[in-house]
């Protein structure tokens, strides 16, 4: 999930993680939103999980993504570590915080 509008290099990931996702025999689905009401509709076509690309739209809502990922019981990663602080199943990515604060 991400928005095009503020994720416009989502376009380079997509191959990636399309062959990644034959490799484990499932099916990506990209599917981009735009405006807050569009993110539980997306969630809700989501059959066994949920990855977010980093953009400015999906951690201005990462809160309610978590929520909705939890009520919808979707496994969910993120690469901002507030995702999981949020209530997201997990983050990965690099970690850019103070040193020796985990």
């Amino acid at each position: 999930m991400s928005n095009p509008d503020t994720a416009p290099y989502s376009k380079f990931f997509m191959p990636v993680m399309e062959a990644a996702a034959t490799s484990l025999g499932v099916q990506l689905i990209a599917t981009p939103v735009q405006a807050a009401a569009d993110i539980e509709p997306a969630l809700t076509r989501f059959a066994r999980g949920l990855t977010l690309l980093g953009d400015s739209f999906t951690r201005l809502h990462q809160t309610l993504i978590a929520d909705l990922a939890c009520r919808y019981r979707l496994p969910s990663i993120a690469p901002s570590t507030d995702f999981a602080k949020d209530g997201g199943l997990m983050d990965y990515g690099p970690y850019i915080g103070v040193e020796g604060q985990y």
